[in-house]
């Protein structure tokens, strides 16, 4: 009997794998063969992820669609807060007062005021972003100039159905030159230069524009394997819930006493989806061994350890259980601010490049003076409990003592218009101070029509009695008055 050559080789190459894998070197050592063979990353390029990560979020996916979108929500959430605000450096950039001291905006402020209002940037197109985001790693909008409204639309581009590429200027990798979006089968390929798109990254490695790794998709085995131990642990409760009935028959004739007693079962009212009846002389109900239930439960409080500590999603919304715990309980927020806090200084850079542009592209096609970008700051507020506890301990008693201005105080507080709130503050006390002035003077005119003079301290009220001690009134040593 002769084997073929190729048979041959197959068998001695399957041979050198098996004693590769069961050696204790490439077990402790961890060899390329072994890792191919028992790998904890199903995922392991960043197409792979991005696109898997898309899948669950959109429900389409086979394991972890529920836990994928709650953090990706919860995350963007955090990042956001209530949006992106701008604010004037200069006050006579933003505006000047009139004669009456109304507030009037300044050119530039109005045009940002209804570039904001028509992109929706203060309601949710920046937390769609965001998501979005979260979900690809990086974020690109193009800058459109609309002529109707004479003012610029933001339109995001998603890797996903739009694949493109990064191109950067050869002297410095992190500026970029042009974008190249993919053909499709609908339409050409097509470039967007810099001057008309913003692009920022969120993760991957510093210098490299188009790899970029979201913070959710390092953890996607993880998140797949918690969905997988709650199916498991569902899986065990309904066959304890539904335990399979068992029948043991014996001697001689077990065999044909198994056979009768089917027969038997058949004709009976006692309905029961499966049973099993073996040849011995005892009956019981077939139930799963409940130690399988802790190590599940115990796999997923470890995964669930990995998943908070990789994304920032509060373990407190993973184990429900430790919300007993008072320390844990008040600081379910610190983790998810610190872990999103790179996020947050990237996404001011964004909303700072996006004014710059687009007040340069209002002022290249209205053939206008360009607006001076630098007088505007964006920022991105939040604020967090400990900054709570520190302006009602720490700086509202100093403000009350006269200790610090109102303004020091308002700038302490994120998302406050500085000065906006001094000229409201101010535009209150002079109406105050009016209210006052007209129902004194209302006071002076009818005290006046009945006759009072107000404005007489030597005789207030001139229908009350003179008072004989009152000076002038005293009589001298000669009988007369003085």
């Amino acid at each position: 009997m002769f084997i073929k050559r190729e048979r041959f080789q197959s068998l001695i190459e399957s041979e050198q794998k098996y004693q590769a894998y069961y050696s204790s070197d490439d077990i402790l050592m961890g060899t390329p063969f072994s890792d191919s063979l028992y790998s904890n990353n199903r995922y392991q390029s960043v197409d792979s992820i991005i696109k898997e990560l898309a899948k669950k979020y959109d429900g389409s996916a086979t394991w972890g669609c529920l836990l994928t979108g709650n953090i990706v929500d919860f995350r963007a959430s955090v990042i956001v807060g209530t949006g992106p605000q701008y604010k004037f450096n200069d006050q006579e950039a933003q505006g000047t007062k009139d004669a009456n001291g109304a507030m009037k905006d300044s050119p530039m402020s109005e045009w940002l005021k209804n570039f904001w209002k028509l992109n929706e940037l203060d309601h949710e197109y920046p937390q769609e972003l965001a998501i979005m985001s979260e979900l690809e790693g990086k974020c690109l909008v193009r800058l459109v100039w609309d002529e109707t409204a004479r003012v610029v639309r933001l339109l995001h581009v998603s890797s996903v159905d739009n694949p493109y590429l990064v191109v950067n200027v050869d002297k410095n990798p992190l500026e970029i030159e042009k974008v190249v979006i993919s053909a499709k089968s609908n339409r050409p390929a097509y470039e967007i230069v810099a001057s008309e798109c913003v692009y920022k990254k969120f993760g991957g490695r510093y210098g490299d524009l188009n790899i970029s790794l979201p913070k959710v998709g390092r953890c996607l085995t993880q998140i797949e394997n918690v969905d997988m131990a709650f199916r498991d642990w569902r899986e065990i409760n309904r066959l304890y819930g539904s335990p399979i009935p068992m029948f043991f028959f014996s001697g001689d004739n077990a065999s044909t006493s198994v056979k009768l007693f089917e027969s038997w079962m058949n004709g009976k009212n006692w309905k029961i989806k499966r049973y099993i009846a073996l040849a011995n002389a005892d009956f019981k109900y077939a139930v799963p061994d409940a130690a399988g239930i802790n190590g599940i439960e115990k796999e997923i409080q470890r995964l669930a350890c990995f998943i908070s500590g990789a994304t920032g999603y509060p373990l407190q919304f993973l184990l429900p259980d430790m919300l007993s715990n008072r320390s844990t309980s008040e600081n379910i927020m610190e983790s998810a601010l610190a872990q999103t806090s790179k996020e947050r200084v990237i996404w001011k850079g964004f909303y700072q490049e996006v004014i710059e542009k687009a007040l340069k592209m209002y002022a290249d096609h209205t053939k206008l003076a360009p607006f001076d970008a630098s007088q505007v700051t964006v920022d991105v507020p939040i604020i967090t409990e400990a900054q709570w506890k520190r302006l009602t301990d720490v700086y509202i008693p100093l403000s009350k003592m006269g200790k610090i201005s109102d303004e020091t105080l308002l700038g302490l507080v994120p998302g406050i218009d500085v000065q906006a709130e001094m000229d409201a503050k101010d535009e209150r006390d002079q109406e105050e101070l009016q209210q006052i002035a007209d129902e004194l003077k209302a006071t002076k005119d009818a005290a006046k029509a009945s006759g009072v003079d107000l404005n007489n301290p030597g005789n207030p009220n001139p229908f009350a009695k003179p008072n004989p001690f009152a000076k002038g009134n005293l009589p001298n040593k000669g009988g007369a008055n003085a």
